[in-house]
């Protein structure tokens, strides 16, 4: 076919406009021109467009500089690094519970017993403690706690308000049991040893730990607890009836009438060496191993 230039192209088609415009735009005049020529013409046609537009394709991202080396020459471009994969989220940590909180059971036989015993707690003379107490410090908590914590003797605001442990010594007690163990105060069972105040908050003596024993024997065995935690030495001691002072009581596992008894620092030792220190001491270490080891004993059955 003879190639004609783009102006002969444009006349050749402005002209067959014509002649479609003169029938009406039927393209009968297109048909009498012959299939040869028709040909010709659509071939014209076609190579008068302009050329489609490459697709766009996404443009390479730029190589690493290569690296000059001495002498003036390139190196090589370094291979590109492998991709990073994004770490996976962490978990949301939601806690846990080896002790798990259960909502205390009334025990009506069980209440009606240490009320019973409470009140004679009361009226109690046995020892010299009764001349100047104020109140006594029974005891409270679930009457069935997995972990029954028996302290030593109340303190002053322990005597003003007549519960166990809710001085600074207690609010510390309070977190261990709620910040450490991760259950409520009230899902435990809390007790001293003597129920009245020694004057001046001294350690209580040896008569005055035997007078006020049978009403200790009596609360653990009416709770009965899988785990005995005994808030210092002077009330471990006194459980495992050893002389008092005795050394070597903490980070064991013993026994008292059949129950495991673990012996840990007294809350007011552990916020005495924090005011030496000015910060958490090796004394707040070893008792949260301590309280994780009563975690584990009292959830292995439950």
């Amino acid at each position: 076919m003879t190639d004609h230039s783009p102006n002969d192209r444009l006349r050749l088609l402005d002209g067959f406009r014509r002649r479609l415009e003169l029938d009406n735009g039927m393209g009968v005049e297109y048909l009498s021109l012959g299939k040869e020529e028709a040909k010709r013409l659509g071939e014209w046609i076609e190579s008068a467009r302009p050329p489609a537009a490459p697709p766009k394709t996404a443009r390479p991202r730029p190589s690493a500089k290569p690296v000059p080396v001495p002498g003036g020459r390139r190196s090589a471009s370094p291979a590109p690094a492998p991709a990073m994969r994004r770490p996976a989220p962490a978990e949301k940590w939601t806690g846990f519970s080896l002790v798990p909180f259960v909502e205390p059971v009334d025990r009506p036989d069980r209440r009606a017993e240490l009320a019973e015993l409470e009140k004679q707690a009361h009226g109690c003379e046995d020892c010299r403690l009764c001349e100047k107490r104020t109140n006594v410090a029974w005891g409270e908590g679930d009457l069935a706690a997995k972990v029954m914590f028996v302290g030593e003797a109340p303190g002053r605001d322990e005597d003003e308000q007549g519960r166990p442990f809710v001085g600074k010594s207690g609010r510390l007690l309070t977190d261990i049991i709620e910040k450490g163990m991760r259950i409520e105060r009230r899902s435990v069972y809390i007790a001293n040893v003597v129920k009245c105040r020694p004057p001046g908050n001294r350690e209580p003596r040896e008569d005055e730990i035997a007078a006020c024993r049978k009403y200790l024997d009596r609360q653990i065995a009416v709770v009965g607890p899988k785990v005995l935690v005994a808030v210092g030495g002077v009330a471990g001691c006194a459980l495992l009836g050893l002389p008092q002072k005795s050394s070597g009581l903490r980070g064991n596992w013993r026994e008292y009438a059949g129950i495991p008894l673990r012996v840990i620092y007294h809350p007011s030792y552990l916020l005495r060496q924090r005011a030496y220190e000015n910060d958490r001491t090796e004394a707040d270490r070893v008792t949260w191993e301590d309280v994780k080891e009563v975690m584990r004993r009292a959830g292995r059955d439950g």
